[in-house]
C-alpha cells in the first residue's frame, strides 16, 4: 500500500481530531464526513483489487 496508506491515515487522524473538537451541533456534519471517507476507502480498495486482478505483478505470474 505504500505512501497512500500513510496519507489516508493522516486524513483519518485529522478527521477524528476535528470531529472530537466540535460541538454536538456539528456531529451530523462529522458523521457525513466519516461516511464519505468510508465510501472513498471502499472504492479505493475495489479499484486496487480490480487493478491487481487485471494486471498481476510479475512475481505472481506463472
Amino acid at each position: 500500500m505504500g505512501g497512500s496508506h500513510t496519507v489516508f491515515e493522516a486524513i483519518m487522524e485529522n478527521a477524528i481530531q476535528w470531529l472530537t473538537s466540535q460541538s454536538h451541533k456539528k456531529q451530523a456534519i462529522g458523521f457525513a464526513i466519516l461516511i464519505t471517507l468510508d465510501i472513498l476507502t471502499v472504492n479505493c480498495i475495489k479499484r486496487q483489487v480490480t487493478h491487481e486482478a487485471v494486471n498481476p505483478s510479475p512475481t505472481r505470474s506463472v
